[in-house]
């Protein structure tokens, strides 16, 4: 996703040269300025891809600049959502008590969170714990989980899915999981398939002994053991290591000679991880030839996974706004993609 912004003003005023509209219209840009959203939201799609759940801090207190601070998805719980703001969740304060781990790497929201937790508790302070609390009463402390809130004034705790329509987190390409583990086996079978295929085993036929008078005569063949075994080893040392030779007192035996198999396993193995992850896999692993019309369907199909976030950006990058601004509010929208070339 490019992240390509439109905004609207929700209420415009009827003159927009309205001191109040530019007042907030300023606000809004300055928030722009200050906050890189391409880069901050690319980074955070591309995680949720991964992880399918992004956990951060909204810092306003870093500098000039405002950015994300990620937080550990391991100890951070979801436990509702809100229209404006996105998921809820809840911070295991243990994470501070890892060895690497300063709280002084953090906001002062975050002292504030470990008093809240670590601090002399009575009974009311743990009864206040409801996962239902409004966003500005989101205190409530269970066990070493703490409650936190999405409002900038409380912490900026922030929360992004891939996949919006659930709070479990269910990472995008979990389906994979179980082929991938497969996939140092199968190369090491068609690893075996090429060393196979590179071999030959040539086999010399000796006679037997012809007229043999007698009883039965101990080893019957026309050349003496040891003079064969002078002979392959000649014949040994003006050829490849990799072709083998072999003296037998049999008949009509055929050379051996292996030839690789017409499908190449480990192509089909990754042809069919990577289809199975919803991508187009034959961009990457293509042995045969595509249209263009294939190329750009699997793409449009590709960008529609990926533009599906755009909406929950746009509503918590809208409500940042507002919440900033005095009398107008806008709304925020996303578009357009990094690779797709329109045609219209």
């Amino acid at each position: 996703p490019s992240f390509d912004m439109t905004y609207t003003c929700i209420n415009p005023p009827d003159d927009f040269s309205d001191k109040e509209y530019k007042e907030d219209l300023q606000v809004f840009k300055n928030i722009c300025f200050r906050f890189d959203y391409k880069s901050e939201f690319a980074k955070i799609n591309r995680r949720t891809v991964v992880e399918d759940s992004y956990f951060g801090l909204f810092r306003m207190d870093a500098g000039y600049r405002f950015v994300f601070q990620e937080l550990p998805s391991p100890y951070c719980l979801i436990t509702g959502k809100n229209a404006d703001w996105g998921f809820t969740y809840d911070f295991n304060m243990t994470w501070f008590l890892k060895q690497g781990i300063s709280i002084d790497q953090y906001p002062k929201a975050m002292k504030s969170l470990w008093r809240r937790v670590y601090g002399e508790k009575s009974l009311k302070d743990v009864q206040r714990y409801n996962p239902s609390n409004l966003l500005d009463r989101r205190n409530g402390v269970f066990s070493t989980w703490t409650q936190t809130s999405p409002l900038p004034e409380k912490g900026g705790f922030t929360c992004f899915k891939f996949n919006s329509d659930i709070y479990a987190k269910i990472p995008f390409l979990t389906a994979l999981f179980n082929d991938a583990i497969s996939k140092d086996v199968i190369r090491e079978l068609q690893n075996n398939a090429y060393i196979i295929a590179s071999q030959k085993i040539l086999v010399g036929l000796i006679p037997y002994l012809k007229d043999v008078k007698g009883g039965s005569v101990k080893d019957q063949i026309a050349l003496d053991p040891n003079t064969l075994k002078l002979y392959l080893g000649l014949l040994k040392e003006g050829l490849n290591s990799a072709v083998k030779v072999s003296g037998v007192p049999f008949s009509d035996v055929k050379d051996i000679a292996y030839t690789l198999p017409q499908n190449n396993m480990y192509n089909q193995y990754s042809n069919t991880m990577s289809g199975s992850s919803g991508v187009t896999s034959r961009l990457v692993y293509s042995t045969d030839k595509m249209s263009a019309t294939e190329v750009e369907y699997s793409s449009n199909i590709d960008e529609m996974l990926s533009l599906q976030v755009y909406p929950q950006y746009a509503t918590w990058f809208s409500t940042l706004v507002n919440s900033f601004t005095k009398k107008y509010k806008f709304q925020i929208r996303f578009s357009g993609s990094n690779f797709r070339k329109s045609r219209e």
